[in-house]
């Protein structure tokens, strides 16, 4: 109900969605989600945030219009299919390389998680190139060039180019500092958590 209200009210606008961002609101928690294609519905399965790895959310400043961004890219793609072909698969390497950390040993999952979600802050840059759309806020990437320093990365999130970013870190980082790093590069650090649970239809005890 919830994917087909969401894409009753984007799809108009040229862009359905994927239905990632519905998936992970009503799930909650982390989950990998894909699209099998031709009509199957969506793979969902949870998995395990890495206790090693810290996640701090932050606004880059600016909105960001999914559909709209969503068009640029498919007209750039018509325009420089290589190129942007090329970029989209570095963002999918990624994403599987993130998924595949989750499932690692304990020891070995948030290295391999800040890793990959690394990967793919810099595949979202190529993309950015092949396009010629700024999809990378600034601010996000001066972020991530100070959390480097301390192990951590930031990347955009959904189609990038503004609203809400994140960035991870070993979760011995001080988070206090690194908010400070992010708000220095012009982000403003969000309060707010990872809420587990997902839409619950259960009585609040009384």
């Amino acid at each position: 109900l919830a994917l087909a209200a969401h894409a009753r009210a984007q799809g108009p606008r040229g862009a359905r969605g994927s239905g990632a961002d519905v998936a992970a609101s009503v799930h909650g928690g982390t989950i990998v989600f894909a699209l099998p294609g031709r009509g199957a519905p969506a793979h969902i399965e949870r998995r395990k945030w890495p206790a090693q790895v810290a996640l701090l959310p932050f606004f880059t400043g600016a909105a960001a219009d999914t559909a709209q961004l969503v068009a640029r890219v498919a007209a750039a793609r018509e325009a420089h299919r290589g190129a942007v072909d090329a970029a989209l698969l570095a963002i999918g390497d990624a994403s599987r390389a993130a998924t595949t950390a989750l499932t690692a040993p304990p020891e070995l999952a948030g290295v391999a998680l800040i890793g990959a979600l690394a990967l793919a802050a810099h595949a979202t840059d190529r993309l950015a190139h092949a396009t010629g759309i700024p999809l990378v806020p600034p601010c996000v990437t001066a972020a991530r060039a100070a959390l480097a320093r301390l192990g951590g990365t930031a990347k955009t999130t959904g189609a990038g180019a503004g609203d809400v970013a994140i960035a991870v870190l070993p979760a011995t980082v001080e988070l206090s500092a690194a908010a400070r790093l992010i708000a220095d590069a012009g982000g403003q650090p969000l309060r707010i958590a990872l809420d587990e649970t997902g839409v619950d239809l259960r009585a609040e005890p009384s």
